[in-house]
Formats: structure tokens, sequence, C-alpha cells
């Protein structure tokens, strides 16, 4: 086990403002959907132009490709265009090369980082400077290209993570308690742990967790979606047939609810079902970079296991489109129908919750989302920061249509606090929700699909 000593490049993420200014209409909201990462949306707005930028037709194929889980059909696209037609994309060469170099990384391609990098820097920049560049522009190029030697220098000292997979479908049984928790391996130790799509890294343990693994966590850190955390990298974990190596993990401090608890006066009975959970949440979390690798995750609630099918499937009752915004901290998304409005939903599987609108959605489109308020009635969630307390603000009778299906909610949909700055979704998605929607699901990674059968598959493939 090593502490990775980690140089977090600061890359411009820049848009490309000059043409991206000058569109309007359709095309300004194109670019607004690829800035917000709703690719989905992005697809469908690019069906309905007559013509194209080569900017546009460029990002169209690069994002969604990363959207479905394809980075190196978008690292053949970027290839493919920028190095022999770099003078179509004159104001955007710098956005699109940036995602190159980290598609790059991402997929442990360190050599052809080096290449291209030294390609940019020794040929491209040189020849547009010759050419006539404004002055903020070349300042920007110089800085990215210094920050890019430190940050290439450092990533080639990072081992990429490793799958192995051996033969065969090995399941893993799960319980819910109050999240979907397995056992598996890390470093050699069996560990329960939660399955969490909504953590946007490979796997997180708190301190108390590394502690007990005795695993070194210094004062190198990474500043994520999630805040910054130590991070280390953790030698092997092993799920069923798959074995993972090399496992970036983010060490959590995770708050303890009860100081807050007893500062509102909370009853003793409250105090304690709280330090329950506490204790229940204070587990290592497998994030959806791990969960993307295993290909198909299947959930099987009625017998309550985990399999990674390989072998063809029978066909599904009904199945709906998931997507993966940006590669770097991924989330899973959906498209779903709320009062008759297309809105993106997130996959988390880390909520025990059925269904929650973000607040300042609501706001815009309040006049669509009649609600009922009860004063009376608090809601308390404990989160790995401590505790929310809000009031229990609900839909009123909401109507919900996913995968073509008129779906009647099984709970109240309620609300999801302030913090939330992310604008690739709209609604979460929580466990209560997918459980209720059949006995088997399958989040298909490689045919990007949520698939769903109301009875078990095992049972149809005895």
């Amino acid at each position: 086990m090593k502490i990775l000593h980690l140089f977090v490049l600061s890359f411009f993420i820049l848009s490309p403002n000059s043409i991206w200014a000058q569109v309007e209409n359709t095309p300004a909201c194109f670019f607004d959907k690829l800035n917000t990462q709703r690719y989905h949306e992005m697809g469908q707005l690019y069906m309905k132009f007559d013509s194209v930028t080569p900017t546009m037709a460029l990002c169209h194929t690069v994002f969604s490709a990363i959207s479905k889980n394809q980075n190196r059909l978008a690292i053949e696209a970027l290839e493919k265009n920028l190095l022999p037609n770099w003078n179509q994309y004159p104001s955007d060469m710098l956005f699109l090369f940036q995602k190159l170099i980290q598609l790059y990384i991402e997929e442990g391609k360190y050599t052809e980082a080096h290449t291209y990098s030294n390609w940019f820097k020794e040929q491209y920049y040189p020849t547009i400077k010759k050419q006539g560049i404004s002055e903020e522009y070349s300042q920007q190029i110089f800085q990215f290209i210094n920050n890019m030697d430190k940050f290439l220098d450092e990533a080639v000292l990072i081992p990429p993570m490793r799958v192995v997979r051996k033969k065969g479908n090995q399941s893993v049984n799960f319980t819910i308690d109050p999240l979907i928790m397995s056992q598996i391996e890390v470093n050699g130790s069996k560990k329960d742990v939660f399955w969490d799509t909504g953590v946007p890294v490979p796997m997180y343990l708190t301190h108390q967790v590394a502690d007990t693994l005795r695993i070194a966590y210094g004062k190198d850190s990474l500043d994520t979606s999630m805040g910054r955390h130590p991070i280390v990298n953790i030698d092997s974990i092993v799920i069923g047939n798959y074995s993972f190596y090399n496992v970036p993990t983010l060490i959590i401090d995770m708050a303890n609810p009860i100081p807050y608890l007893s500062e509102h006066k909370m009853s003793a009975k409250k105090l304690r079902k709280a330090q329950r959970v506490y204790d229940k949440f204070n587990r290592p979390m497998i994030g959806l970079p791990i969960i993307k690798r295993l290909g198909r995750l299947e959930v099987d609630w009625k017998h309550k296991l985990l399999s990674f099918p390989h072998d063809t499937l029978p066909k599904s009752d009904w199945e709906e489109q998931i997507q993966l915004t940006d590669y770097k901290y991924p989330r899973l998304t959906t498209p779903i129908m709320i009062n008759n409005m297309n809105v993106m939903g997130i996959i988390d599987s880390g909520f025990d919750s059925y269904m929650l609108m973000r607040k300042d959605f609501y706001q815009r489109y309040s006049n669509q989302f009649p609600v009922v308020k009860n004063k009376q009635d608090r809601r308390l969630t404990l989160t790995v920061s401590g505790a929310e307390d809000t009031l229990n603000i609900h839909l009123h009778h909401p109507t919900l249509v996913y995968g073509g299906r008129v779906i009647q909610p099984k709970e109240k949909i309620n609300f999801i606090g302030d913090g939330y700055t992310e604008k690739s979704w709209d609604m979460l998605m929580g466990l209560h929700f997918f459980k209720s929607l059949g006995q088997n699901i399958i989040f298909d990674f490689k045919d990007m699909k949520l698939k769903v059968w109301k009875k078990s598959i095992n049972f149809l493939r005895q």
C-alpha cells in the first residue's frame, strides 16, 4: 500500500467562448447542455440541426461517447480530427486538446499523453503564435503547457486501476441495512461495504475503517466533488470473480450527528437510533467508477444476490437509457418525466429514499409542482457530513413516466436540501425507487441501459 503524492492539475475548463458566444437559439442551448453535462438532451438537440460547425460536430461525437462509457471512442475521434485538422478549431483547440489529455490519463495512456503534449507544445503553439493570436489566448496556452508538464510527470508515478475478471459469474449475497451491503475483500481482509452509485470516486473509507485496516494516510489530498479529503491507493479489493488493483480511495471524516441532535433536544430514543444509523454508515463505500467497470450489475431483490453476468440475458420486460456525466467524477443519470416535464434524474443507490426533487429546480418551475406542507412533521437525514433537519414538504400527487411506463409513486417525493451545484440532474432517484421497479434490475454499462424484469431472472434461467 502506498500513499499517492498527487499533483492536482487545475486545467482550465474552457468553453470555446468565441464561437459559442456567436451562436444563438438552439445551438446555444446545445452548448449549454454540453457545459452542464446533460448529454442526453445535448444529443436530442443535435439531431434537430440542419448544419453544424466543426466544433459542434466533434463535441457531439466526443461527449456522446463519454456518456456511453466509451472513452476510447472519444479519444479516437479527437485524435482523428485535432492533429490533421487543427485549423478548423481556431479558438476551441485548447478546450478540445485538454479533453484529449484528460482522457489519456483516465485510460492510463501516458505514452500517448506525452507524445501529443509534445506536439502541442513544440509544433502547434509556435505555429499559431506566428499566425497571430490574442495575448489572452496565448497566456492561457502557455499556462496550460506549464501545468500539463507537471501533471504528466506526476501521473506516470501513479499506477492506473487494474481489473482482472475470472471466468464464470460468481454471485454475491447482499442485505439492505439500510443500503445495499455485501462482503468483499479489502487488502485481504473481509469487510462489509455499501454499494453507492452516487459516489463519484472508486471507493471511500472512513478514518475509523482505515485505521482498522492499518492504512496510512497523510496530508496528500484530492479536491473532489465530495470536498477535499486524503487519498490513498488500496492494493486490492475482490468482488465476486473480479479483482481490482491499485484502487484510488478517499479517506472520509464522517461527522458524528449526536452533538447536533443533542443541541436540538432530541429524545434519548431518537439519539440511540441516530447512533445506530451512524455506526452502520461507518463502513467502506464502493462508488460508481468501480461499479461501471463490472460491465453489468444485476440486482436480484427477491434472492438478495448481486451478479455480474456476461452471458446472454433473457429479454427484459422494459428498459431505459442511462448515461454517464464527465469522466473525472462521473454521475449516472437517466431521463424521466414528472408532471409531463422531461427532466434528468441521478441514479443514487446511496440514498435510503424513493425520489427527491432539487429545491432550485422546484423554485424555477414551482407552478408545475403542487406541494403539501406539514409544519408539524420534520425529516432528519443523516449524511457523512452530519445531520440535516428539514420540513416535510412533498409533491402533491405527482405523475411519473419512466421507460415509457406510467409509474405510480410508492412513496412521497420530498425535496433535497441546498448545496448541490451540479446542473446535470434535477431529480434524485434513490434506492427505494429502483427496488420498486421489479424483482430484477440490471445496470448494463455495455448497452448503457437500465433493464427491468418483473420476475427474477434466476427463476427464468432454471
